[in-house]
């Protein structure tokens, strides 16, 4: 019995040895992608994937060499598993690695392809819509490895997941009014409040001054074109859970104050154009949602009396939470902020009063009364 039992130790000590020393890791080259397009994401497995998505690596730390297979599987948490397939038998070095993307799985005619690479019901249905949208549907996909050794034991795992929300909601909300309308969208300011409503954390404010020779039969895109004057990049904190595709100015939400000084003044009489361009966090480079274009005009200071950013501001928010009371023979009709704003007895200062105003718009706070004394 001790023969037996000694023998019976030497014959499982080199597999064991062998699955401890050996370790395989899967990171992605970008953790936060939001969207994977048709483009970027070989999902049929045949011809060649566009960019990378992950890398494995494996390592062989013992000092002998291995046969080894690597099998994918890929699951979504919605549709459940959406395809499989193996890689041929690969030999893993005595002390050595082996780096393996998703461009080597999913190419044909690689050492590491994809065989008997099948796609079941579930991704079949999802293939449809990749073509017919040219991105993913939302959804949590994960990408689970599994080595095997030669004989089929298993040796390691280990799985990639990505979240994807295709966020692509860009509306602008103020100042002024969409480029087609035959309104003038006037303002009282040359220091108006921009303000849109998003799901993209990441985007471009492009300003520009429609010159006084534009034709009339200029589109709106092409006076976007003609003299932008203003120009940057911002990202919305309370939205930066991951890393941001595009680096910019920091702002605490979907407001922007056009400021007094660093920047081209707005002239009364002038019509400008703007827009927001979104950016999207994607498996290959950055997608760009525009919004719609929109103008506003500054008004002159013989058409009514020129106000300042914040009652400006007020007026825009006010108009936004119940635009009848602005119109003629709404109760406010006529009337100019005063700035004086008082919550429970205490005076508000500039930020509060827009903070306050933007909840009651966003139906966080319950307006009660709208009577004017």
């Amino acid at each position: 019995m001790k023969w037996i039992f000694s023998f019976l130790v030497v014959s499982l000590f080199p597999f064991s040895l062998f699955a401890q020393s050996v370790s395989m890791t899967a990171t992605p080259y970008t953790s936060d992608v939001q969207t994977f397009m048709l483009s970027d994401f070989n999902f049929s497995g045949r011809g060649t994937s566009a960019s990378e998505l992950f890398i494995l690596t494996i390592t062989n730390q013992s000092s002998t060499p291995q046969q080894c297979e690597l099998i994918l599987h890929i699951y979504s948490q919605n549709e459940g598993t959406l395809a499989d397939g193996h890689t041929n038998p690969f030999t893993l070095e005595p002390n050595g690695f082996l780096t393996i993307t998703n461009q080597n799985l999913f190419s044909a005619a690689q050492q590491f392809s994809l065989q008997d690479y099948n796609i079941n019901q579930a991704g079949t249905e999802l293939k449809s819509t990749l073509l017919a949208t040219g991105r993913l549907p939302s959804d949590t996909y994960i990408f689970h490895f599994e080595l095997l050794q030669a004989g089929g034991a298993s040796l390691t795992e280990t799985e990639i997941r990505f979240v994807l929300t295709n966020p692509r909601t860009l509306d602008l909300v103020a100042p002024g009014t969409v480029a087609n309308s035959p309104e003038e969208g006037l303002i009282y300011t040359p220091y108006p409040l921009f303000r849109w409503e998003s799901d993209i954390n990441t985007v471009k404010l492009v300003i520009a001054e429609q010159l006084p020779d534009t034709k009339d039969d200029f589109s709106p895109e092409e006076i976007m074109q003609q003299r932008i004057i203003f120009e940057e990049i911002f990202t919305v904190q309370s939205s930066m859970g991951t890393t941001t595709p595009v680096s910019g100015t920091i702002i605490p939400s979907t407001l922007f104050q056009y400021p007094v000084g660093g920047a081209r003044s707005l002239e009364e009489g002038k019509t400008y154009y703007w827009q927001l361009i979104g950016y999207v966090k994607s498996s290959g480079a950055p997608l760009e949602i525009p919004s719609e274009i929109w103008k506003f005009k500054i008004a002159g200071s013989g058409s009514n009396q020129t106000l300042t950013p914040l009652q400006q501001q007020i007026l825009n928010l006010v108009r936004e939470l119940d635009a009848s009371l602005l119109k003629p023979g709404g109760e406010l009709n006529g009337f100019i902020p005063t700035e004086l704003v008082t919550k429970n007895g205490v005076l508000l200062n500039e930020s509060d009063i827009i903070n306050e105003l933007v909840k009651m718009v966003d139906g966080d706070l319950e307006v009660l009364d709208k009577s004017v004394e």
